[in-house]
């Protein structure tokens, strides 16, 4: 990936597969935001192909890249302010392919299946860190694919942040969920190290705009190029495995 003359990304190659939870990791300006727009449909490379359940979708935009299976949870609060949960939801069932008669029942699932039944009327505006990224993934999780399946991909841009401890520990265990329940793949970028990791199944860490590791989180804690350029000798390793 070319800016001008200069080199964003060279030679990236990542996967993440059905039923696994993968990290991308890296310190500021090692390229793992531009990888992950390129990834979710953000933004199109100058080389190299972004691949679904092996089609090339390098050109198809974030919009038509719903359709075809994959959900985006970006970092900046997407929830719509004035609407309650419940609406949230209702208005991406109506703009999807699901028959209108199902609606009802796929809000009832998702609203259970999110802990959102208590705050289903609640605005936007007045959700905890929590319960709106949860709403979030429930709105991302109720579009569906032209043939009506649920998606298969979701990638999350720091479902971590301003999150509260408790907070953290829900959206890991629906993380978790979504991967052994819905055989879903999930890719996740986020700055917070130990959260990542400890929710991973593997992780990439980037520097410079190149792969330095790849691996379990034990494997990748354990890297030496990591704790070179990423963790330093300090961080403690032992408190996230």
């Amino acid at each position: 990936m070319r800016i001008g003359n200069r080199v964003i990304l060279d030679d990236v190659s990542l996967h993440v597969d059905s039923r696994e939870i993968v990290g991308l990791l890296g310190p500021n300006g090692a390229g793992k935001s531009t990888t992950f727009s390129i990834a979710v449909g953000r933004k199109t490379p100058t080389a190299g192909t972004v691949r679904l359940a092996g089609a090339d979708v390098t050109g198809v935009p974030l919009e038509r890249r719903a359709r075809l299976g994959v959900a985006f949870l970006p970092q900046e609060a997407s929830i719509f302010r004035g609407l309650s949960v419940a609406d949230n939801i209702r208005l991406v069932l109506e703009e999807g392919p699901l028959p209108a008669h199902l609606h009802g029942a796929r809000m009832e699932e998702l609203l259970h299946k999110f802990d959102l039944v208590h705050v289903a009327g609640t605005l936007g505006r007045h959700l905890s860190g929590g319960e709106r990224r949860r709403a979030e993934v429930a709105r991302a999780l109720a579009v569906k694919d032209s043939d009506c399946n649920p998606p298969r991909l979701l990638m999350v841009d720091e479902p971590f942040a301003g999150v509260d401890p408790i907070g953290v520990q829900h959206m890991q265990a629906m993380l978790r969920g979504l991967r052994e329940q819905e055989g879903m793949a999930v890719l996740i970028t986020d700055h917070n190290v130990g959260e990542t990791l400890g929710v991973c199944d593997r992780a990439y860490v980037m520097h410079e705009g190149r792969v330095v590791a790849c691996g379990t989180p034990k494997e990748v804690l354990a890297n030496p190029a990591v704790q070179r350029f990423y963790l330093g000798p300090a961080f403690p390793r032992q408190a996230v495995l």
